[in-house]
């Protein structure tokens, strides 16, 4: 079993475990419900994480735990989900991220529904400057 799963009557469930972001990589459902995606230990380079496909409940925090001051951190959606940073939509396969992370800034994202099979993410910024592209 992966770290970062539990099973229980055959559903899976995140627990609040750290989910590491420090080097770009795509992520799975299971890494997003739930947990704290954390730029921590990121060296000099940029980072682009890449979502999973929007679905019901996913939700996690993006937190900065190692400062950048010449690299960026981004999240990207799917190729057919957009991201709506604070109220407004981006483009579908767009980025939300910060150009300059310092430690403690952080955001929280989470998934809504926008049709009768389809979800998007909303990011809510709570500090830094996040920025959509």
């Amino acid at each position: 079993m992966d770290a970062y799963e539990l099973t229980i009557k055959g559903e899976i469930y995140a627990d609040t475990t750290t989910v590491p972001g420090s080097a770009s990589c795509t992520l799975a459902a299971y890494q997003c419900y739930g947990t704290i995606i954390s730029n921590y230990g990121q060296g000099a380079g940029d980072v682009v994480i890449n979502l999973p496909t929007a679905a019901a409940g996913l939700t996690f925090i993006a937190v900065v735990g190692t400062a950048q001051a010449a690299n960026y951190w981004k999240l990207r959606a799917a190729a057919n989900d957009k991201i709506y940073l604070d109220g407004a939509g981006g483009a579908d396969n767009g980025y939300v991220g910060l150009a300059a992370p310092v430690v403690g800034n952080y955001a929280t994202f989470f998934t809504f529904q926008t049709g009768a099979t389809t979800w998007d993410w909303i990011c809510k910024s709570g500090e830094g400057i996040w920025a959509a592209s």
